[in-house]
């Protein structure tokens, strides 16, 4: 019989940005510097979902932290600014920022922490003072009060077992001797804005978007419990991706969908201006746009959606072929893919007619980008509401736990969250370099007058 072997005292975590839930580094890290949207939310989520403290606190805690430490240099060397040294009077100076070690409790997390130095010069008293390191004080605190960590960790699920989030991170920064007044004006105010500024956004050279040509808006609506919001994401002539606005309803609902669209021309989206519109299949989303923007404005159905709507009324079995089927004949001539896709419908109708209505169901309009004869690479962009599932694949990672969507200002607040957040890492509609040939197709007027010139 082997000897009992002595139970090994438990380690410490290292945990880097990789390890998180493939979360990437720096998402939530500038909180405290007015970048932080997304953490009250995320601890809402906790709370709502009746989640493990543990399973996001690895996560959550290194931001958090790593925001502390950046307002905690501000309150020593000022804001940062590129190319250009703000310090205090003794000359504490910003010196680009390293890696650090934070202690949360019974796990250590890795930080981005910002770089201090102090300039070579004379002291107060006139005696000569050397460059030197200098350390942010409440990196200094955490690594001379080893209590401080769980202290703030306590702070940090009491909070979130009270809902009391503003209390709890104001005390998570007296710990470390930030300025509580910091942190409620530059984070928790911050997180309660992300709808208005969304909402606030134009696009007629006013408020920093001048220039911007949209060519295409898709329109999507996506659901909350009970509550559903619509987005609208517009993609501009270089293929640039902008969040255009969001409002509480469904896609069904024809005043929410009027409200969103009347709020974009407010905002500078000129009507006149011809435009492909690729929406998920409503009824009321293609009404609205008749109605703001004109009945001949260009649409085009999703070929996703449509092939969604039809297997829903299909037994298993035949879903696959639906999918098949569909998605070739969207890729033919357009004449020859409606001929093949109202043949399929007339064979549904015998075994399956809910399914052979939902196909026939703005059936033309499957066919608006084909019309347009652009490039398969741009079209294949085109043809779907594909491209806004960026901010809803976003939100979803946060939310997928939550149980209770309390108010259409709660939907309103983690949706737009996420669309900023979102905003930031997308990537150019694929296929953007042929983008003048979807905006000469539909302003032919505009394209003969540019041969002209």
């Amino acid at each position: 019989m082997k000897a009992s072997q002595p139970y090994p005292s438990k380690p410490y975590r290292i945990v880097g940005a990789e390890q998180v839930n493939g979360l990437r580094e720096g998402e939530l890290a500038g909180l405290l510097a007015g970048h932080g949207q997304l953490v009250l939310p995320m601890l809402e989520l906790i709370v709502n979902a009746q989640k493990t403290v543990d399973e996001v606190i690895d996560h959550v805690g290194r931001e958090v932290i790593g925001g502390l430490l950046e307002a905690s240099a501000r309150q020593v060397a000022g804001t940062a600014h590129r190319g250009k040294a703000d310090g205090d009077p003794d000359g504490v100076h910003r010196f680009g920022s390293q890696d650090g070690v934070a202690a949360l409790g019974d796990r250590k997390l890795r930080v981005r922490k910002p770089r201090l130095r102090r300039k070579a010069g004379l002291n107060a008293n006139g005696t000569a003072r050397a460059s030197k390191e200098v350390e942010v004080p409440a990196y200094a605190a955490m690594r001379e009060h080893p209590g401080a960590g769980e202290h703030m960790l306590r702070l940090l699920s009491r909070g979130v077992s009270t809902r009391d989030y503003k209390a709890a991170i104001r005390d998570m920064a007296g710990t470390l001797g930030v300025s509580k007044s910091v942190v409620s004006r530059e984070f928790i105010e911050r997180t309660e804005t992300a709808h208005d500024e969304v909402m606030a956004r134009r696009f007629d050279g006013e408020g920093g978007e001048s220039g911007i040509d949209i060519v295409a808006i898709y329109i999507d609506g996506k659901l909350f419990g009970e509550h559903h919001a619509i987005t609208a994401l517009g993609i501009d002539a270089s293929g640039n991706k902008h969040v255009l606005g969001v409002v509480h309803g469904g896609s069904e609902n024809a005043q929410a969908v009027k409200t969103l669209l009347t709020s974009l021309v407010e905002r500078g989206i000129k009507p006149e201006v011809p435009r492909l519109f690729i929406i998920d299949g409503s009824k009321a989303i293609r009404s609205a746009i008749d109605e703001v923007f004109g009945s001949e404005s260009r649409v085009q159905r999703c070929v996703v959606h449509k092939v969604r709507n039809v297997q829903d009324q299909l037994p298993k079995d035949k879903r696959p072929y639906a999918k098949i089927i569909i998605g070739a004949a969207v890729k033919m001539a357009p004449d020859q893919g409606l001929a093949k896709l109202r043949t399929y419908a007339k064979e549904l109708e015998v075994t399956h007619p809910d399914a052979a209505a939902s196909l026939r169901e703005g059936l033309d309009d499957l066919f608006t980008v084909a019309r347009l004869g652009l490039p398969e690479a741009l079209a294949k962009s085109l043809r779907s509401t594909n491209p806004i599932e960026s901010p809803h694949g976003l939100i979803a990672r946060y939310s997928r736990r939550v149980k209770n969507w309390s108010s259409p200002g709660m939907v309103l607040r983690w949706h737009c969250a996420a669309c900023l957040d979102a905003e930031t890492r997308m990537n150019k509609v694929h296929g953007a370099l042929h983008l003048d040939l979807l905006r000469n197709a539909l302003r032919p007027n505009l394209a003969q007058q540019r041969k002209t010139a």
